[in-house]
């Protein structure tokens, strides 16, 4: 009798608790939901301004040719002060990338990789430059900072296939073809200004 009338009050307890396990069920499922959403959204925040950043790279990179090669065209006598005052903007660029990569080991795991190539060439820098303040003919700057520009756009290119939604995806890949617009302009323009000061162009000048 004990027994039987124990059965039945558990049986009426576990119904009782029946909605209560339910909800709790749904919650979870709706909670992990939530979750998903919340990691997708972050991961989705911390690739746009992974872009954004190197993007700045790239824009400061190609600044601080264009002056350099301003510099050496006129001989030190033109865009010295403006182009020692870049240089500071462009490294500030690269600490603020960097920073960025160390804050965010975790979320970009598999994609940091890719700038490897980037952080060790931007370690070039100050050879580099050393060889613009001495007029050195081996200086290369304008390969130097033209290659530099064209890893961080590479890099921003492949951040592309890590976005799930496809509106994002699509105006990523948008800034990235004007990025190459506004990079192949800059590389013309320092072409031509070079050809401007020698008062001539070789035929492998005017291929390039």
């Amino acid at each position: 009798m004990f027994l039987a009338r124990f059965s039945i009050n558990l049986k009426l307890l576990l119904l009782s608790t029946l909605p209560l396990v339910v909800l709790i069920v749904f919650l979870s499922n709706q909670g992990k939901s939530l979750y998903d959403t919340y990691e997708d959204s972050h991961e989705t925040e911390t690739i746009i301004a992974f872009a954004l950043k190197l993007e700045n790279v790239a824009h400061q990179h190609a600044t601080e040719r264009g002056l350099t090669e301003g510099f050496l065209t006129a001989n030190g006598t033109f865009s010295g002060d403006e182009m020692l005052q870049q240089r500071k903007t462009s490294d500030q660029a690269v600490d603020t990338l960097r920073e960025f990569i160390d804050r965010h080991k975790h979320s970009l795991q598999g994609i940091t990789i890719n700038t490897d190539k980037l952080i060790d060439l931007l370690r070039q820098k100050d050879l580099v430059r050393d060889k613009v303040d001495q007029f050195d003919d081996n200086h290369n700057a304008f390969k130097y900072y033209s290659l530099v520009n064209k890893k961080a756009i590479d890099s921003i290119d492949l951040l592309t296939t890590f976005l799930g939604e496809v509106t994002l995806r699509s105006e990523l890949n948008d800034i990235v073809s004007m990025l190459w617009l506004k990079e192949r302009a800059g590389q013309s323009r320092g072409a031509l200004n070079g050809v401007y000061a020698k008062g001539s162009a070789s035929v492998e000048v005017y291929i390039d």
